[in-house]
């Protein structure tokens, strides 16, 4: 049933992080902070494990593009959120955490360019109507958490 689900969805709106702006981390020795925007996703149209990344990064004032790759690796089940907003049901025929690794590159040539590699974990739900969907449901919670690149 994973690889059906894998095989059969598109993650594109979970890897492009719905309402999430923005990705922030840390890099180097002096944990400097990292933005990351995933701007453009693409689905591989022969392997449809892996999808096609563009995006930017910025540290300090320094602006990157990059491009890359995402490999979806596998998911996990979760329990299915129940919620309601405005008396209406916001059901999910499945609830999950989409697991992958990562590889982005930004070009050569920039005096402070580089490469990010690593695993990615995604919160994602897909609605009655088969859509995949960042699952943000409980964003404004003190215990979200989505779209984690590690």
């Amino acid at each position: 049933m994973l690889n059906v689900i894998l095989k059969n969805h598109d993650f594109k709106p979970l890897i492009k992080g719905g309402e999430i702006s923005y990705v922030f981390g840390v890099i180097g020795n002096e944990y400097k902070r990292i933005r990351i925007k995933i701007l453009d996703v693409v689905k591989d149209s022969l392997n449809p494990y892996v999808y096609h990344i563009k995006g930017a990064s910025k540290v300090g004032s320094n602006l990157e593009r990059f491009e890359g790759v995402i490999r979806l690796d596998g998911i996990k089940q979760l329990k299915p959120t129940v919620v309601e907003i405005d008396d209406q049901s916001m059901p999910s025929i499945y609830e999950g955490v989409l697991s992958a690794s990562y590889e982005f590159y930004e070009p050569k040539n920039n005096k402070h360019s580089g490469f990010f590699s690593g695993t990615y974990h995604g919160k994602f739900r897909i609605t009655a109507e088969n859509e995949v969907l960042c699952n943000d449901l409980d964003l404004f919670s003190d215990r979200y958490i989505n779209n984690m690149f590690v």
